[in-house]
């Protein structure tokens, strides 16, 4: 794709995920990567004001995930990274108790993954475990040591810290 010049095209255009789960409806990767562009599509809605169509999108995306998780192994990586979308969309959405579980099943399949790591640092951010999100922050960054979000949370979580109490 990348000697065509579809690479970003393909990352991008919902309208080519759809094609490409048209023509394989049992590809767990088609439908993963279906349900990332549905949920940017989202994501843009909802920055304009949108609020019907970003909905719609949010539960294309989740069905995406849902069909997703289906269709795949938990020993498959593709599973994992479909639990860690859909608590995304749970997460991103305000959803903290429903993705919750899914942040730590991915966690617990594959330690070494800095997204991971991230959403379990914000969920002990979220539970007020400022020690256990600063470590979840800091192996993001072990990982991955340039992980925009880990370092934006890690300096986010470093001046609540820095704060005076009231």
């Amino acid at each position: 794709l990348h000697m065509l010049g579809y690479a970003s095209q393909w990352e991008t255009d919902l309208r080519l995920w759809r094609y490409a789960v048209h023509l394989g409806p049992y590809t767990p990767r088609s439908r993963l990567f279906l349900g990332v562009a549905e949920k940017d599509q989202a994501w843009r809605h909802r920055a304009a004001g949108e609020d019907s169509l970003m909905r719609f999108h949010l539960e294309r995306a989740a069905d995406a995930f849902h069909k997703c998780l289906v269709l795949t192994h938990p020993a498959d990586a593709i599973h994992w990274k479909a639990t860690n979308n859909l608590g995304g969309l749970y997460w991103e959405t305000g959803q903290y108790a429903q993705a919750a579980p899914l942040f730590e099943a991915a966690w617990r399949a594959d330690p070494y993954s800095p997204d991971y790591a991230v959403n379990m640092g914000n969920l002990a951010y979220w539970r007020q475990d400022w020690t256990q999100a600063g470590w979840y922050y800091r192996r993001a960054l072990e990982l991955s040591p340039h992980h925009p979000a880990a370092r934006r949370n890690r300096v986010q979580l470093q001046n609540l810290l820095d704060q005076p109490a009231p």
